[in-house]
């Protein structure tokens, strides 16, 4: 399992590859301090755990998808952009951290 996180000044993107359920609750646990993210890059199809949302407080996930594939619910108060469905997506850095370009 590899997990990377990406920060600078202008904000920070936590990038989840294909870590499982049990992957994310084990890497929340011994890193949480450290998970704070602006955005996720979830596993392909969103799934995201409970555990990795409460630690990382993202704005945003971003949830590479297959057009017209499956995707996993969003957890309650983030939002999702979807490639399948948004196409490219792209987001900037600024005073609020990373944001979707529109």
């Amino acid at each position: 399992m590899c997990v990377v996180r990406i920060t600078d000044r202008s904000g920070c993107a936590l990038v989840l590859g294909d870590a499982g359920g049990a992957d994310q609750d084990e890497v929340s646990a011994a890193y949480a301090p450290l998970m704070r993210a602006d955005v996720v890059v979830t596993p392909p199809g969103g799934a995201v755990s409970a555990a990795l949302i409460a630690a990382a407080h993202p704005a945003e996930l971003a949830v590479p998808l297959a057009k017209g594939g499956h995707a996993s619910a969003t957890p309650p108060g983030t939002s999702a952009r979807r490639t399948g469905i948004d196409g490219d997506l792209q987001f900037v850095g600024g005073p609020g951290g990373l944001q979707a370009a529109t």
